[in-house]
């Protein structure tokens, strides 16, 4: 008689398996929501009045590898949440991306005696076509400002002229095979990081395009322009070609394409620094004549609603950066200033404002100074926000070094702290009215390695959602219409 095999053991098998499986994951769960995984973020008072953290409100949220945390900091109060998948989180995709560039492009009078004159210096492979390098020397230059919208258009103009007293080297690359290419015109040859662009920043009002050109050239000045027409990149390269590439016909570099219009420039601007998306218009800060910073509130007709003079400065070099925004109406920005000879820092501070209707209801120089706990001073913060009333400034404060703007987000790779400063400021004071510590749960014993970032409405790029060994991140929400690159 044949034996038959015993079904019973191996169902109870696969039964005892999943029971196991489904135990290993509900455990996981568990350890997640409830051990040390669950990132949770505390804060604990210093010193000070607690009270003054209320009308404030900061979201966050922090990811150590293995799971996220979303918190939010309401009127003194931690609330959390563990979240598990990238769905999730409500990401947003949309982000204002730019870049701009500055070419000095040899002058259409003068490029068939440079292309005359070209020797082969050079070459390379790319995409499996072979470009030679030719290089020749000009003199006669066109200023090529090309500037690179987030909708993937962009605009082409000239902004001035060059003529130089020592003849320039200029290059450009042609291909060994017919190659439909779009521009390789004779382009003058300067180091990195090349010829610095005017262009500080492009911001979004009304679903149009604005860019902040600090300088501008010989042909066009300093002022914010509205984006009137702009190319997709196929329509740039369907552009007629007007010289010939080696055995190639290419676009003249000098070519313009798209338009702007000057939107608003203040009549007594030496320089603009910035400008960004303020209520129903722009805030554009600025250099005047007399070398004042001053900052207009300028409204979606171009026409300034409100003006203020921050300070009065020398020959020094001023930058100015925006802090990470969750409101159009209200503004953090750094202001620092360097020497004009080796750039070195001299002092730095912060204005914080909000405008309404047109109008500055709430302006604050953040004057602050060390407090006897800590050593840090005001440019340590990494986020500052206003209150409802438009009375205090909340003041973060994460790591000892600044960020810096890299690939579109403010990020620093270094050693996360165990806990981080908070700091309110009433308006007008010099010292702090309440001091906490912010601490996520068991997260200080997990990992060395770490990168700050801060970023848009929850979006992280760059990074896969699963166990990332080693990798931690910090974020905070801030508004699109401002987001950009350094170019």
């Amino acid at each position: 008689m044949t034996k038959q095999p015993k079904q019973g053991r191996h169902t109870a098998g696969l039964a005892l398996l999943a029971l196991l499986s489904a135990l290993i994951w509900a455990g996981s769960l568990l350890y997640l929501h409830l051990g040390r995984g669950t990132l949770a973020f505390a804060l604990t008072d210093v010193s000070g009045d607690a009270g003054k953290l209320r009308g404030f409100t900061v979201p966050m949220l922090y990811n150590n590898g293995i799971a996220w945390s979303k918190a939010t900091l309401r009127d003194g109060y931690m609330e959390n949440n563990v979240v598990l998948g990238q769905r999730e989180l409500g990401v947003n995709e949309y982000s204002v991306y730019w870049e701009s560039s500055v070419d000095l492009v040899v002058a259409p009078q003068v490029r068939a005696e440079v292309d005359r004159n070209a020797t082969a210096v050079g070459g390379q492979t790319f995409d499996g076509i072979y470009y030679t390098t030719y290089a020749s020397q000009a003199s006669q230059l066109y200023e090529m400002l090309t500037l690179s919208l987030p909708d993937e258009r962009s605009v082409c103009l000239q902004i001035g002229t060059r003529k130089t007293a020592e003849p320039m080297e200029v290059r450009t690359d042609i291909a060994s095979l017919p190659y439909d290419a779009g521009n390789f015109d004779y382009v003058a040859w300067v180091p990195y990081p090349g010829v610095p662009s005017p262009v500080d920043s492009v911001s979004v009002l009304d679903g149009e395009y604005y860019a902040c050109l600090q300088t501008g050239g010989s042909l066009v000045g300093p002022g914010v322009y509205r984006v009137v027409e702009s190319l997709t990149v196929q329509e740039v390269a369907a552009l007629p070609r007007g010289a010939m590439s080696g055995d190639n016909q290419t676009r003249l570099g000098t070519t313009p394409y798209g338009r702007v219009e000057l939107f608003y420039t203040p009549p007594d601007a030496k320089r603009l620094e910035t400008c960004f998306a303020m209520g129903d218009g722009l805030a554009v800060l600025y250099r005047n004549t007399q070398d004042r910073l001053c900052v207009a509130v300028v409204d979606h007709d171009g026409v300034c609603t409100d003006q203020r003079e921050i300070r009065q400065y020398g020959d020094e070099k001023i930058t100015v950066s925006l802090y990470p925004r969750q409101s159009v109406q209200d503004a953090v920005v750094k202001i620092s200033c360097h020497d004009a000879d080796t750039d070195k820092e001299l002092s730095a501070g912060n204005l914080a404002f909000r405008v309404q209707d047109g109008t500055i209801t709430a302006w604050d120089l953040c004057s602050w100074s060390s407090t006897p706990q800590y050593t840090e001073s005001e440019d340590a913060a990494d986020i500052i926000v206003l209150n409802k009333s438009g009375t205090a400034v909340l003041a973060l404060f994460c790591q000892e070094e600044p960020l810096t703007l890299r690939d579109g987000l403010y990020q620093m790779n270094g050693h996360l702290r165990s806990s981080w400063r908070v700091a309110v400021y009433p308006f007008g004071q010099t010292r702090a009215a309440y001091i906490g510590r912010l601490d996520t749960v068991g997260h200080a014993d997990w990992h060395d390695d770490t990168d700050f970032v801060y970023q848009d409405g929850w979006r992280v790029v760059g990074r896969d959602f699963g166990f990332i060994a080693g990798v931690n991140y910090l974020c905070f929400p801030t508004i699109s219409v401002d987001r950009g690159m350094l170019s």
